[in-house]
């Protein structure tokens, strides 16, 4: 058997998803605060069927359709991160209105850490987008690569330059994932 060119040292092609995922973790280690609550109050509602049925009617009461469930994360999973957030957004009414119903709830988040919540899930919508892209099975995804991992640079960088501190940290630290990678 012949030998590799160097050793095969330039045939190991990461995942793209896998190296999306690494950037994406590094960004939300950022804001595990609000996330963190958001995980523990989805916990804590879905623990039990009496928290269930008074969200429930908390979404009754404020007119909002019960077409979606709130989503649980998978937290070594980014992108059920990203679906748990945007169903606590959906439902956010609900959910502030659940805190003041449920006094052993514990997990309301404050309305900066919404705005903070909202931002990221904005930020972070381009993202699952191309994660979901590159997880393709019924069409060819190595063209995808390269217009994406750009549009992801520029993003980072665009986001690095941000006036919001928040975003600035959250753009730097997954931009050094970015080039390590």
């Amino acid at each position: 058997m012949r030998s590799l060119v160097c050793e095969g040292k330039f045939l190991h092609v990461r995942c793209g998803n896998h190296i999306l995922n690494l950037i994406v973790k590094a960004g939300l280690a950022k804001v595990d605060a609000a996330i963190g609550k958001i995980r523990e109050g989805v916990k804590y509602i879905k623990n039990s069927e009496v928290r269930l049925e008074k969200f429930a009617e908390c979404l009754s009461n404020l007119g909002l359709p019960c077409s979606k469930k709130l989503r649980q994360d998978v937290p070594i999973r980014w992108n059920s991160t990203y679906q748990m957030i945007e169903s606590a957004l959906l439902y956010q009414q609900a959910y502030i209105h659940y805190d003041l119903v449920d006094p052993d709830f514990r997990h309301g988040l404050f309305e900066v850490e919404w705005k903070k919540v909202e931002i990221v899930a904005t930020f972070f919508r381009p993202f699952y987008d191309i994660t979901t892209l590159f997880s393709g099975c019924k069409y060819p995804t190595t063209n995808l690569y390269l217009p994406n991992k750009w549009r992801i640079e520029m993003l980072l960088v665009e986001h690095k330059r941000s006036k919001d501190p928040m975003m600035t940290e959250m753009a730097t630290s997954m931009l050094k994932k970015f080039k390590k990678y």
